[in-house]
């Protein structure tokens, strides 16, 4: 009973040192981070209204998270269920022999030696990235869950695919390999008894804004942003060189092909107002404007793929994209969000309490720079995935390896390929959208290590 409280009270313990550290960037810069994106997202949380450019679920979060009292409490929120998720992927299901504390001192360590707590302390979703890998394997496993866990593994599906675009693609692609994965290779039919959550995971957005908008809809916005990336791909001028004058071709982007020639697709997206024209404006505003954006695309959307010549570009653009993502996974840096900006102006209209506290922050002086924890997560990822092909050549050596755990190396290779592709095509390769997952290396390295030597400790005594 002693060696049971004792485990207890170490695994709090360790939790509670991992949520700290985790939390480090908002104790040491003083408020939590905020991207320019952030200010979408706390406006749609306050005013209870879908944004033209992002999904509701997010929102929502930081709402029920902060209670419209704290930034902080968000988070914190946050830290929580990586523990939690980590908890139940190691000890319940993954690895049920090892000391309960080992997940917390696992995110411990990643606290310290990857960005992971810059994640944890934004105001933004890109911290949710990384579960969608622990829970599709858990769902896939579910059988072996308790029921509790199972009913919040559905949820944290549901609200993981609903709160970033690229969540819901990378889940479509990434759950059916998994289980495809273990009904071939394993010889195992059950995990197909959890297939049912596709449904209700392409439904989750639509609801959502159903109950917020009164509309069943994906988004006002996805064809512009796919448009924009085609741009970027070299794919938009020779088209609409092609088509313009075409019922398909959109009359507002062959009015601006000239001005469009040699830009990026954030250049549609934000730096110019071909998507706002003034009598747009005066019609609507910003949002209505992006709305007829959208819907003027829709013919373009069912045409461009049909040329030879823009699927070609295209699929050179993707392969170019998707390594140069792999292989880009710094912390990078974060803007001061000063007046002006987008979070300021939402914090000041909406939130002048909080206003006080994020003036006091390092942010509002300075643009925030990680150098040292930028150096320092290239060496663990490194010197972990070195370690993490030595440990499955000594599991396998030793006959300690099972077959499971290759899926799950294999599965977590994928995920990184899955999150390359959707974010370095599909928008623009940035090194802050693969360090949203890089950690998940060095996370299965530690895991595996504290599994061997657990193992080989026992067999000594």
């Amino acid at each position: 009973m002693r060696k049971k409280h004792v485990s207890v009270l170490l695994t709090l313990l360790f939790n509670l040192i991992a949520l700290g550290l985790l939390l480090s960037p908002v104790w040491e810069y003083g408020f939590p981070l905020l991207y320019s994106d952030s200010g979408t997202y706390m406006a749609a949380a306050y005013d209870g209204i879908i944004p033209i450019d992002r999904p509701m679920a997010y929102p929502w979060f930081l709402r029920l998270s902060q209670f419209l009292f704290s930034m902080r409490f968000a988070p914190i929120a946050q830290g929580l269920l990586i523990l939690y998720v980590a908890y139940v992927f190691v000890h319940i299901w993954l690895f049920p022999e090892l000391k309960k504390w080992v997940s917390g001192l696992v995110i411990g360590l990643l606290a310290l030696l990857t960005g992971l707590p810059h994640l944890v302390s934004q105001l933004m979703p890109d911290v949710f990235t990384g579960l969608l890998f622990f829970v599709v394997f858990l769902w896939t496993r579910k059988c072996e869950l308790p029921l509790i866990h199972q009913i919040i593994t559905a949820i944290l599906i549901l609200f993981l695919v609903a709160s970033h675009t690229t969540h819901l693609l990378i889940f479509l692609l990434f759950y059916p390999a998994v289980v495809l994965a273990y009904g071939i290779f394993l010889k195992q039919g059950k995990p197909l008894y959890g297939a049912w959550i596709i449904a209700p995971a392409l439904l989750i957005v639509p609801m959502i804004n159903q109950w917020t908008d009164g509309r069943f809809f994906y988004s006002d916005s996805s064809r512009i942003f796919f448009a924009a990336s085609l741009q970027t791909a070299g794919v938009m001028e020779p088209w609409l060189d092609k088509h313009c004058g075409d019922p398909e071709a959109p009359v507002f982007l062959c009015r601006n092909k000239e001005e469009l020639r040699g830009k990026e697709g954030n250049y549609i997206l934000w730096d110019s107002h071909i998507l706002t024209d003034s009598a747009c404006e005066q019609l609507g505003g910003w949002g209505y404007c992006w709305k007829l954006r959208n819907d003027e695309l829709k013919p373009f959307m069912a045409a461009w793929w049909k040329d030879p010549e823009s699927r070609q570009l295209w699929f050179q653009h993707a392969l170019r994209a998707t390594r140069a993502q792999i292989l880009d996974f710094e912390i990078g840096f974060i803007k001061s969000q000063k007046e002006g900006s987008a979070p300021y102006s939402v914090l000041e209209s909406r939130y002048p309490r909080m206003l006080e506290k994020y003036k006091a922050s390092a942010q509002y002086f300075r643009d925030l720079h990680f150098d040292g924890k930028t150096k320092a997560q290239n060496r663990t990822v490194i010197i972990s995935s070195i370690l993490l092909i030595v440990l499955v050549l000594y599991g396998w050596m030793s006959s300690q390896w099972k077959k499971e755990w290759t899926l799950i190396i294999l599965g977590l290779a994928l995920f990184l390929v899955f999150n390359a592709f959707f974010c370095g095509v599909f928008s623009n390769a940035l090194n802050r959208y693969q360090a949203r997952v890089i950690w998940l290396i060095p996370f299965m390295t530690l895991c595996f290590s504290a599994l061997f030597l657990s193992r080989l400790s026992k067999t000594k005594k």
